[in-house]
């Protein structure tokens, strides 16, 4: 699973949790690695390889309103959501069809959409 360049929120270290490794140095490092866990979770687009995933951002970047005041949470949010559908998709297909690939019409669309990220790529723009 590929992940992509995300910062989440930060994991702070607080007096309850240094208490609690005063009494209990395994409790607190199992509450620690559960926050560091659940940080990672919250920052992780779940694809099948990076072709995939720069297809869901794509997609993402496309969806969204420019200067939304969208914030990165909600980016990553946003692009879970796609990824989720996409692979909701490709399970339907698999059970009507047999075939774990997406229809002629939404092939034609991400072909599209891979010539639209390779040009932005070609002139160096970057979208956020």
């Amino acid at each position: 699973m590929l992940r992509t360049p995300c910062i989440g929120q930060p994991i702070y270290l607080d007096k309850a949790l240094i208490q609690k490794y005063k009494e209990s140095k395994r409790e607190a490092c199992t509450a620690l690695l559960g926050s560091v866990r659940d940080g990672m979770r919250s920052v992780i687009v779940a694809a099948s390889d990076y072709k995939e995933l720069t297809l869901i951002h794509t997609v993402r970047r496309l969806y969204q309103r420019p200067a939304s005041g969208i914030t990165t949470g909600d980016k990553q949010d946003l692009a879970r959501r796609f990824s989720v559908g996409l692979r909701m998709l490709l399970a339907q297909q698999a059970e009507e069809s047999g075939s774990a690939r997406l229809p002629d019409d939404l092939r034609d669309l991400e072909r599209r959409l891979e010539e639209y990220q390779d040009a932005l790529t070609h002139w160096g723009l970057k979208v956020q």
